[in-house]
């Protein structure tokens, strides 16, 4: 398998995923010539033409050519984005709440 580098960096930085995962996932592609390192090789690339598996690869290029595919999968990731910026706000502000509650109950004590 021959692995193109600058696929491999653009990889390192994948949003979501953990830089550590990533790097080891880097790694894997770098050595690895199995059915399991094509897969992921296609799964972090964006160009079909540089995917192993024709079937995926022609999805990915539907999905990212046909305008119409396009914008639908935009409004999914802005409402994937949004669900997942309504529920870190939810959890910053219950998180909040507690540090609130602690603090005032040690400052409370000291009265």
């Amino acid at each position: 398998m021959t692995v193109n580098t600058q696929d491999n960096n653009a990889i390192s930085s994948h949003p979501g995923v953990r830089p550590e995962i990533m790097e080891r996932i880097r790694q894997l592609r770098l050595r690895d010539d199995t059915v399991l390192a094509r897969l992921m090789h296609d799964f972090f690339c964006a160009d079909p033409e540089k995917m192993y598996y024709r079937e995926l690869a022609q999805v990915v290029a539907f999905h990212k050519t046909d305008s119409k595919e396009v914008l639908e999968m935009s409004g999914v990731f802005e409402a994937f984005a949004e669900e997942k910026l309504n529920e870190g706000i939810l959890i910053g502000t219950e998180q909040g709440r507690e540090q609130g509650i602690s603090i005032g109950k040690e400052q409370g004590d000291k009265v």
